[in-house]
C-alpha cells in the first residue's frame, strides 16, 4: 500500500525497431519512493543496455549494404577462427 500523497512516477520507454520483422519493444521501469532522480535514470541506462536496444539503434543508425553486412559477418568469422587458434 502506498501512503497518502506519495506519487508514483512510471517510465515506459518504446522503442520501434525498423527492422524486417516490424517488432516493437517497450520497456517499464518503477521510479521508487523518493528515490533520487540520477539513480532512477542510472537503473534505466542499464536497463536499456542490457536489452540491448541502444545495440540495436546504433546498428540501424545508418543504411549498410547488404555486401558490407556480409563482409563484416566473414571477417568476424575469420577473427573468431585466428582467436580459437591462438588460445592453448
Amino acid at each position: 500500500m502506498e501512503a497518502p500523497g506519495a506519487t508514483r512516477l512510471r517510465i515506459q520507454f518504446d522503442f520501434a525497431r525498423h527492422l524486417r520483422t516490424g517488432v516493437s519493444m517497450s520497456l517499464r521501469m518503477r521510479v521508487r519512493d523518493r528515490e533520487p532522480i540520477g539513480v532512477a535514470l542510472r537503473r534505466f541506462k542499464k536497463l536499456l543496455e542490457r536489452s540491448g536496444l541502444t545495440r540495436e539503434a546504433r546498428k540501424h543508425s545508418h543504411y549498410e549494404k547488404p555486401s558490407e553486412i556480409r563482409r563484416s559477418a566473414k571477417l568476424r568469422k575469420l577473427r573468431a577462427i585466428r582467436k580459437a587458434k591462438k588460445s592453448p
